[in-house]
């Protein structure tokens, strides 16, 4: 679900051109993480190591976000697309914890509380404005 919204967010953006993306230290510095992750992913009997190496990289990359919403005094995120992403993190949910699978709630988790911070700054600029 996670993945279906990331790509008709993306695919929406590209339509209608209406995007900003500034590559930043923090994204490139996640981007070559990505690469030892996915090898000892690749190489050895290690996922929980690396679901849980992948969170905190995906935390890291939420963070410069999170301070940006912080210090400025008008929003610049769309409230609905992180409200839709919210909405499709408690869904996704489900499923884990029918399954009892230990990695994907996790991984459900760390999405839903991130964006939820994001979503709860959005709300807080929107309310001070």
């Amino acid at each position: 679900m996670d993945v279906c919204v990331m790509w008709c967010v993306f695919f929406t953006l590209l339509l209608t051109g209406n995007y900003e993306f500034e590559i930043n230290w923090v994204v490139i510095l996640c981007l070559y993480a990505l690469v030892p992750i996915f090898v000892v992913w690749k190489n050895g009997d290690r996922h929980e190591i690396t679901n849980n190496v992948l969170n905190v990289l995906m935390v890291v990359a939420v963070l410069p976000m999170i301070n940006h919403l912080w210090h400025v005094a008008k929003n610049t995120e769309p409230w609905f697309i992180w409200s839709l992403v919210v909405l499709t993190n408690i869904v996704a949910l489900i499923p884990p914890y029918a399954d009892s699978d230990r990695l994907a709630k996790r991984y459900a988790i760390r999405a839903l509380l991130c964006a939820s911070v994001v979503l709860a700054l959005i709300i807080r600029l929107e309310m001070h404005r």
